[in-house]
């Protein structure tokens, strides 16, 4: 059973179906069960979950390390158990100020995913954004994260 929602990104649920199609050609028999977002994030965050879920997360930073971090910490939303060595890499990835030493950490962490229970990264999804042409100063951030200032007495 794949756990997926519907009405949180464009076409989720019909991704959720691809995604089991394609699990189901290759042998792995797949059901998709959809959920409301709300609904869904409530199993996720509380471990009552299927053991196969689709997550979208934002990232408004950038960084490989926050989905990581998100899915290897000790309570993360499909972590049950803690897992040391992934515990120990999350540590020297936080710490390592050298951007070549900390990319090989993270590569090695990535592997460590792979090898340790699946998970891939799919996809990223891309924004969409509609404003009024009253907002001729706005233009979306290509993170994600919408912010709306403007200055009183300026044009």
């Amino acid at each position: 059973m794949l756990d997926a929602f519907q009405g949180r990104f464009i076409k989720d649920k019909e991704l959720a179906e691809a995604i089991a199609g394609q699990l189901t050609q290759a042998g792995i028999r797949t059901k998709v069960q959809i959920h409301e977002w709300g609904v869904f994030t409530k199993r996720m965050w509380s471990h009552q979950s299927n053991p196969l879920a689709l997550l979208a997360w934002v990232d408004n930073v950038g960084d490989p390390d926050v989905q990581n971090y998100r899915v290897l910490q000790t309570g993360a939303p499909g972590r049950r158990t803690p897992i040391p060595r992934s515990t120990s890499l999350i540590k020297a990835i936080a710490s390592e100020m050298d951007p070549d030493k900390r990319k090989a950490l993270i590569m090695r962490q990535q592997d460590y995913m792979r090898q340790a229970f699946p998970i891939a990264y799919l996809l990223q999804i891309g924004i969409i954004a509609g404003v009024s042409g009253k907002l001729d100063w706005w233009e979306p951030a290509v993170n994600d994260a919408h912010r709306f200032y403007r200055l009183s007495g300026s044009n």
